[in-house]
């Protein structure tokens, strides 16, 4: 009975069913708005789920490209990959060069303000109002900035101004502070008026932009043809979207057309930082007219990509963006299919290549980048991906098609039951499809908080609470007792994929994989401390010896890398009173690995699950923190290992 109420009520008042908004936002935007929406008891609906956006929801951390205004990082999921016929992720990301704002180019900055009636929930308007204030702390004397305020129609409450003295300033300050909340929304007024106001103040060598910002939904007509109209002539447009209720994919498309970016925000905090640290990564180019070529090598193919708009070619993908803005990332994923190989050996299956216009207009390249692993014998060497970076995009795909998954199976059952005679029992039997529903939603989020734990305990924060809420909200529908639904929202195990083969077998090619990560330098030599492996309470058994010294043998073979004598490490962790649990924790093992005068320190966990073991290795950089290389295996507790534990 519950289910039929919850339908006929999605029914009748035409929410969630699957319009609550259309597309989704960019960079900050998917995460947050899930979170944002499943607190609220609403499964997102999957037209509202992009994976381009979850995947461009986290910072990657790429080097600064410094002096140059773009760079090019490329990452590969795996080192090894098998003989048999088998997938590889290629992960590219871009960066542009941060330059400190009171060093960007002048500003000339029209802010045009959805003021419907709508902007008094939550207290959105004073969210705009103090994050404006911010934004009055930080121009400067060259810079302009012009107010549009809409509803029913649109009205210029401060004239594009030169805010050299603070008397204007407070003029600004004091139309910013006179806008009440009203009317409807009329977005096309609104952006007609905030183009008219760029256009006052447009010079060459100006980041000449429109912020718009809106809670609400609009017709797209003739919003877009204006925002690549104006784009044209160098007049930008970047989108922010609040709430619950805007239309994100029209936020993302006029970002887009307007050659800007796009931004969700679902707390007042997240207002004030795009207002204040994060306003040049909205408005200030860093460079024009990207392209990036992925060329594909020796038979492989492509299955699917993520990130930017591309062309696809026989073996070649096009990717292009109108602008890249100063400190800001970007980030492509692509699926491959690479064809079966029956010798072993170095593999070039890719290459990436960069171009891009300057903003003085020159066009710059940067050399290829090739891609290649190493063909082992074997099927599927190693369970998961290993390279940090790629396990973290990989991870947000992941957790975007299972939502859409989650959310086509969920409404599907609600229009079921909306459609369907209502049931004779107090409490219906749960749809299989809202069966199916819990469960995937439990299966992904265990494989998220796995890859947490391989990444030590770092990201994905938002996304388990995605999670977390599916559950109560599914648990709910499948007419679980709260019991019931607290157990399954402890549940972490996750069943080992690789049954079939020996512990040597596993920690062989685990260990490889790390060995084959590794940052080397050209030249010369650097150096680790493999500090060993550890449970988490300081338990001892047969096993962690075994590993640890499976973990020296592998790096003592590794060319160009020195490693620091056992008993070196062994007085450290005596003077600092630790054992070796101890360096679960990375500030300690940092401070470890800098007292042992090396550049990396290789640490190892055992969690002891009810049924697996899971095996675990990060290689840490003791100067930078950065995790450069993980591995991880999943051991069934069959006999050779219960023997160990």
């Amino acid at each position: 009975m519950r289910l039929k109420f919850i339908a006929a009520m999605v029914v009748l008042l035409g929410i969630a069913l699957p319009d609550v908004c259309e597309g989704a936002g960019q960079a900050e935007g998917s995460s947050a708005r899930g979170k944002y929406l499943s607190g609220r008891g609403i499964i997102i609906p999957p037209k509202d789920v992009y994976p381009d956006s979850y995947i461009a929801r986290i910072d990657y951390d790429y080097p600064d490209p410094t002096p140059a205004p773009l760079g090019l990082t490329v990452r590969t999921g795996n080192r090894q990959i098998g003989s048999d016929a088998r997938r590889e992720w290629i992960h590219i990301g871009l960066k542009g060069h941060k330059i400190p704002f009171d060093q960007l180019p002048p500003l000339n900055l029209v802010f045009v303000i959805d003021s419907s009636g709508s902007m008094y929930d939550a207290n959105k308007m004073n969210w705009v109002q103090e994050a404006l204030d911010i934004f009055l702390s930080r121009v400067r004397e060259q810079d302009y900035a012009a107010l549009v305020a809409y509803g029913d129609d649109a009205e210029v409450v401060f004239q594009s101004t030169r805010m050299d003295g603070e008397a204007k300033r407070a003029g600004f300050r004091a139309a910013v502070e006179a806008m009440v909340p009203g009317g409807g929304t009329n977005m096309l007024a609104g952006m007609t008026a905030g183009y008219q106001q760029a256009l006052t103040n447009f010079r060459e060598g100006y980041t000449n932009r429109v912020l718009f910002l809106t809670d609400g939904l609009s017709e797209r007509a003739g919003l877009l043809e204006m925002a690549e109209s104006y784009r044209k002539t160098g007049i930008n447009c970047s989108t922010i979207g609040v709430g619950a209720s805007f239309n994100t994919a029209l936020m993302v498309d006029l970002a887009k057309a307007g050659g800007g970016s796009s931004r969700f925000i679902a707390d007042k905090e997240e207002m004030e930082k795009i207002f204040s640290s994060e306003l040049d990564r909205m408005v200030v180019a860093a460079g024009r007219d990207v392209s990036i070529e992925l060329r594909l090598l020796n038979g492989a193919t492509l299955i699917d990509t993520w990130g930017y708009q591309h062309r696809r070619e026989a073996g070649l993908v096009r990717y292009s963006l109108a602008t890249l803005h100063n400190g800001d990332y970007e980030t492509i994923l692509a699926e491959v299919a690479l064809p079966e190989r029956k010798a072993a050996g170095e593999l070039a299956f890719a290459e990436v290549l960069l171009s891009y216009k300057t903003l003085e207009g020159r066009k710059k390249s940067l050399p290829p980048v090739r891609v290649s692993a190493r063909v082992v014998g074997t099927q599927t060497p190693v369970y998961s991906v290993s390279d940090p970076t790629v396990l973290r995009s990989s991870t947000m795909l992941e957790i975007a098609r299972s939502l859409t998954e989650i959310g086509t199976l969920y409404y599907a059952s609600l229009q079921e039951a909306a459609a369907g005679p209502a049931p004779a029992a107090a409490e219906a039997p749960a749809s299989p499809g809202l069966k199916q529903a819990l469960g995937l939603t439990l299966e992904t989020k265990k494989r998220v908080q796995n890859a947490r734990l391989v990444l030590d305990e770092v990201g994905f924060d938002d996304e388990i609470k995605i999670f977390e809420n599916y559950v109560d909200i599914l648990g709910a529908a499948n007419n679980l007792e709260d019991v019931r639904i607290a157990e399954i929202k402890e549940a972490r195990e996750i069943a080992p994929p690789v049954k079939k083969r020996t512990l040597n077998e596993h920690m062989r090619y685990m260990f490889d994989e790390v060995a084959l990560s590794l940052p080397l330098p050209q030249r010369g030599e650097t150096s680790i401390c493999v500090a060993g492996f550890s449970y988490p309470n300081d338990q001892r058994a047969p096993i962690l010896d075994l590993l640890s010294e499976h973990a020296l043998t592998a790096m003592v073979g590794v060319d160009r890398l020195k490693v620091v004598e056992r008993k070196i490490l062994d007085a450290i962790l005596e003077e600092q009173e630790l054992q070796l649990s101890g360096l679960m924790d990375t500030t300690q093992a940092i401070k470890v690995g800098r007292l042992s005068a090396a550049q990396w320190i290789l640490t190892g966990t055992v969690v002891d699950m009810p049924e697996s073991l899971v095996v675990f290795i990060r290689v840490i950089d003791v100067q930078s923190g950065e995790i450069v290389a993980v591995s991880q295996v999943l051991l069934a507790k069959e006999q050779e290992i219960l023997k160990l534990l």
